[in-house]
Parts: structure tokens; sequence; C-alpha cells
């Protein structure tokens, strides 16, 4: 069985394809790519563990987003979190500090919403539209 391989870029041992994915995850979902993602391997794998991990389905990484900032806005912690989301707390913490430092703000709690997640990102939507 001849299976050809992905090319691979010169640097941090990852293909094309995932440096391309990793930049087309981000600029739809808003977060910021660090300088020189595409040479740290691990890095860039473990964000697309958590924000490509299905490219057939879009909307479970919205729901995957709008999920990880109610939940850090209400307390939870990294364990939980991962249950709900079946990923490991590590990669809970990679997300919350990615999106940190996306300028996602996840540490006001949203006041007077809904269980929803959904319906807080979209509240909180219409506020910042108004700005």
């Amino acid at each position: 069985m001849n299976r050809e391989k992905s090319p691979r870029s010169d640097a941090g041992g990852l293909s094309y394809q995932q440096i391309a994915l990793a930049r087309l995850v981000a600029d739809r979902h808003g977060i910021t790519l660090p300088l020189g993602f595409e040479d740290d391997g691990p890095w860039t794998r473990r964000f697309l563990d958590v924000f490509a991990f299905d490219t057939q389905t879009e909307q479970d990484v919205f729901r995957r987003i709008v999920n990880l900032r109610q939940w850090a806005r209400e307390g939870r912690d990294a364990d939980e979190m991962g249950r709900k989301l079946d990923i490991k707390p590590a990669l809970v913490v990679f997300a919350l500090a990615v999106l940190r430092d996306s300028g996602f703000d996840l540490d006001d709690v949203a006041e007077d919403l809904g269980p929803d997640p959904e319906d807080a990102y979209w509240h909180m939507a219409e506020e910042d539209a108004f700005v």
C-alpha cells in the first residue's frame, strides 16, 4: 500500500495543509495566531486539536468557543469543561489562553442571561454592536 505523504513545510514538521487550516480557523473565529506559529509544531497541533477537531462541523467549533467563554465566566474548572467537551483539561487551559490572547473577554460574568451559552453570546454581541 503506497500512501502519499502530505508535503511538509520546512519548519515545525507541519504540513502546508495544517498551517493553512490553522489560519482559516483563526480567521473564521476571530482568533489571533502567535507570530511564528508555523514553526511551532506542538502549539499548532494543540490548536488544531481544540479548534479544528472536525472540519465538517463548523457550528461545533463556534459552539465550543461560545461554551468555553461562558463556562470560564461562570468560574467552572478545566476538569469539568474538559469532560463536557470530551477533551483533556490541559487542552481546555490551552484553549482559554488562546482565547484570552486573542482578546476574548473571559473574566466578566454576563448578567441577566439564561443558562444557554449561545443566548449569552448573541446578547453580548448585540450589546457590542451598539458601542
